[in-house]
């Protein structure tokens, strides 16, 4: 009878254990959660800023097409 390795039955160290698993699993839900949270500040001020541009045009005498440049930036 050929004898076994030691190895075999011991876990290798690429091997994952149940717990790291979950841990890489939060990882990804606190991912998309930084993602969803980015791109609802990116989607606010875009709105603070459209909404504001009248108020900004008049304040600075400017043309519409200087401030729909500036907006243009913005993004």
């Amino acid at each position: 009878m050929p004898s076994t390795p030691p190895q075999i039955g011991r876990p290798t160290r690429g091997a994952r254990t149940g717990r790291e698993d979950r841990g890489q699993r939060e990882n990804k839900w606190w991912t998309l959660v930084a993602v969803c949270l980015g791109t609802f500040m990116l989607l606010l001020d875009i709105t603070i800023v459209n909404v504001a541009l009248p108020d900004i045009q008049r304040a600075l005498h400017s043309s519409s097409r200087t401030c729909s440049g500036s907006s243009t930036l913005t993004r």
